[in-house]
């Protein structure tokens, strides 16, 4: 009887030990733990990349949001700055674009982030305007942290009708530039052929609400 007593006491310790291994830890006495454990591994290596690719877009938006560039509801802002901007930009080519060289007619900056939905939408108005305002000079400008090669993507992938460029000094950026402190994006800034701004635009606009715009240049 106590060697019964025994058995059963043993066959006891085994069944625990099997209930007790339910973590996804591997448990040293069991064949089909390692393999699920294996199997974890695997599926978690898979999803490294997207979950990887994931990160790199939230730190980027967060640093993006660390500039105090929020979206703007539409507004109408900034009378004529007697200050003549003159700006040094660069194309994700390498090519120079002086913005102090095309004051010979009107300039609108177009400011936007090219993982902004709203500066997406804000293309296709824009480009009515370039073809009915065939004397204005019109410059998207990144206002992103390393907007080179994203601003190569943005120009394939939805194909402007008007140069795109970003400011390598990162001033524009900052809030340094003779632009100064940029309340959002997406943001058009009109200068007339003087080169000095006559109206900043924050927000969305549409095809008639740019050509006001470009006409309080003229």
């Amino acid at each position: 009887m106590k060697r019964l007593t025994h058995i059963l006491s043993l066959q006891g310790d085994k069944d625990n030990s099997r209930h007790h291994c339910t973590s996804n830890l591997p448990c040293s006495h069991s064949p089909r733990a390692d393999r699920n454990w294996n199997d974890d591994n695997r599926r978690t290596l898979l999803l490294c990349p997207a979950l990887a690719a994931g990160l790199v877009l939230c730190m980027f938006t967060a640093a993006c949001k660390s500039t105090n560039m929020p979206h703007q509801s539409h507004r109408l802002g900034s009378p004529t700055d007697s200050r003549r901007i003159e700006l040094s930009l660069r194309t994700s080519e390498g090519n120079w674009i002086e913005v102090g060289d095309l004051q010979s007619a009107p300039i609108l900056l177009f400011l936007f982030t090219t993982f902004d939905p709203i500066s997406h939408a804000a293309l296709q108005p824009l480009g009515q305007v370039v073809q009915k305002r065939s004397t204005l000079h019109v410059v998207g400008i990144a206002i992103q942290p390393d907007p080179r090669q994203l601003i190569q993507a943005f120009r394939e992938s939805l194909d402007p009708p008007f140069p795109l460029a970003y400011d390598p000094r990162g001033q524009i950026l900052s809030g340094n530039s003779p632009l100064g402190t940029l309340q959002g994006v997406p943001a058009f800034i009109m200068l007339n052929s003087s080169g000095r701004v006559v109206r900043r635009w924050w927000g969305f606009a549409s095809e008639e609400e740019l050509l006001e715009l470009v006409d309080q240049a003229d």
